[in-house]
């Protein structure tokens, strides 16, 4: 099993949803961390990606 970590700067959800999905739905990934550079106050609020 291997993570995966995505670091992200201003990005919208949108931008990187099928990277993530992808991500999710593969056999050898265990754990996604994603890495929120920018400076907006809201994006760990994005309701976006449910686990």
């Amino acid at each position: 099993m291997i993570n995966a970590s995505v670091v992200l700067y201003n990005h919208k959800p949108s931008e990187i949803a099928l990277l993530i999905n992808s991500l999710r739905k593969s056999d050898i990934v265990s754990n996604i961390f994603l890495i929120d550079n920018s400076d907006m106050q809201n994006a760990a609020k994005s309701d976006c990606f449910t686990h």
